[in-house]
């Protein structure tokens, strides 16, 4: 689009598209935004419309129009003091738009937007430029109109769209690692490996992290629709460490999983990593067998017989979120929300458990009796 000659009027379709946005944000933007009051030839809405209750820490996602050529930005405007820039994202290029465009976010930005419990409302705020701006990652208002003060007013426009943040009634947890795939537990519930982010129950927490010759734990305060964000930048690992771990089973011939992972059939050896792992065996007819083990660092042999009993029976079980099922206190792995696993048992007195983050704990207790086909679904409620 050259300057001369452009028109940032409304035209078309998408022209009365943004007038009718206009109408319905007049008085969305705070005052200390520039040019939102009055213009015409962009706009921007939240999937759901402008002015709805976001949910806090949730994904959220956006679309812009232009009505002409332009180089577009977005901010996330909480004050004056702080626009953080969701568009381009950081470290990516300039987005340029054609004359009656619309595009979504993320989609196709790469931006992923997360609703801030902490705030009550907020604006997304829409520049849209003849030509690419230099803008910050993160800038005050006072900065942004420094920039726009060296342009004409024709060569942009601006628009909001205003939002509400509802209060959830869950605390937010982000783990990152360098390097990922360090193992999180809370409370002794194993949410993953890092880079993770759960939704779980606000209050104080309990929180181990494990890796390959690291282990830490510490004490957090979760409070209720708040975001924790912890990174962790791992040592180096001592080169030439390995941990021998031997599994035989009675009979032989059981699987072996090791974090829900299938390793070898047994007698087998394992070569896991230092720290604490979940292990599991199966065999047909057979009772599951399963327990957690804590593997120290260093050159040293260690190992474990599993002692199976003969089965007649059959348990599956089927839950309404992903959790960590566990029968007489053996961990069984993890089971996908909607997902039905069976499992061989015994006739007698079983104690079923499944655990999730930010959910109560789903317990039955069964008697199973010789050729039973038990069929059994769990409802993990939230705190």
């Amino acid at each position: 689009m050259s300057a001369a000659g452009a028109s940032w009027g409304v035209r078309g379709e998408a022209g009365r598209v943004v007038g009718v946005f206009l109408l319905a944000l007049a008085g969305a933007a705070p005052g200390w935004l520039p040019g939102v009051d009055g213009a015409d030839g962009a706009w921007i809405e939240l999937e759901g419309g402008c002015g709805r209750a976001l949910e806090a820490g949730a994904p959220v996602s956006f679309r812009v129009g232009v009505a002409d050529d332009a180089f577009v930005y977005v901010f996330d405007a909480r004050d004056a003091a702080d626009l953080r820039r969701l568009v381009p994202a950081a470290g990516s290029g300039s987005v340029r738009l054609a004359a009656g465009e619309v595009r979504r976010f993320p989609a196709d930005g790469g931006v992923r937007y997360v609703a801030d419990a902490r705030e009550e409302r907020g604006v997304l705020y829409l520049l849209a430029a003849r030509v690419p701006l230099a803008l910050a990652p993160r800038t005050t208002a006072s900065e942004l109109r420094a920039v726009l003060e060296h342009l004409d007013r024709d060569a942009w426009r601006a628009a909001a769209c205003g939002y509400r943040v509802r209060q959830s009634a869950q605390a937010f947890l982000e783990v990152r690692s360098e390097p990922a795939g360090l193992a999180v537990w809370l409370d002794g519930v194993r949410l993953g490996l890092t880079p993770l982010s759960a939704e779980v129950a606000p209050g104080r927490r309990r929180l181990r992290l494990e890796g390959p010759g690291f282990t830490q734990e510490q004490q957090l305060s979760l409070a209720r629709g708040e975001r924790t964000r912890l990174e962790l930048r791992l040592p180096a690992p001592v080169a030439g460490e390995r941990v021998r771990f031997d599994v035989a089973s009675r009979p032989e011939g059981a699987w072996v999983y090791l974090d829900d992972r299938y390793a070898c059939t047994a007698p087998c050896r394992l070569e896991p990593a230092p720290g604490r792992h979940a292990l599991r065996l199966e065999m047909p007819g057979f009772q599951v067998w399963g327990r957690y083990l804590t593997v120290a660092p260093g050159p040293q042999a260690a190992g474990t017989t599993a002692l199976l009993e003969r089965a007649a029976a059959t348990l599956s079980v089927t839950v309404n979120v992903e959790a960590e099922l566990f029968l007489d206190g053996m961990p069984l792995g993890r089971i996908a929300r909607g997902a039905t696993r069976t499992f061989a048992v015994t006739e007698g007195w079983h104690e079923l458990v499944a655990l999730a983050p930010g959910r109560e704990a789903a317990r039955e207790r069964l008697l199973i009796l010789p050729d039973d086909r038990e069929e059994i679904e769990l409802e993990l409620d939230p705190l």
